[in-house]
């Protein structure tokens, strides 16, 4: 399975990436490692997700956990490839992001 990102995740993790380096400095390289592990596990099983109907064929969810809460990786799986659309901590105010 390959792995692609959409722009709008990449702004997703760099903005990820900015709030947890000023907020938990110490926490960048476990936050890092468990979106790495996430990626990683959804490459071998993208169907760990949950499905989102609503959005149309193939469209999923996927919970990372971590601090007191999750990553969720909204993705997308088409043939041999799943594009990663969207990520967010579930304690964001996802209206400023979407």
């Amino acid at each position: 399975m390959q792995l692609f990102f959409a722009s709008s995740a990449l702004e997703d993790l760099n903005r990820i990436y900015a709030f947890v380096k000023v907020t938990y400095p110490k926490a960048v390289k476990l936050a890092a490692k468990r979106l790495y592990y996430g990626f990683n596990s959804l490459k071998k099983y993208p169907e760990l997700g949950y499905p989102l109907f609503h959005l149309g064929k193939n469209f999923r969810e996927f919970l990372v956990p971590f601090g007191k809460g999750n990553y969720i990786i909204r993705y997308r799986v088409l043939k041999k490839k799943l594009f990663v659309l969207h990520l967010w901590h579930n304690k964001e105010n996802r209206l400023r992001h979407f």
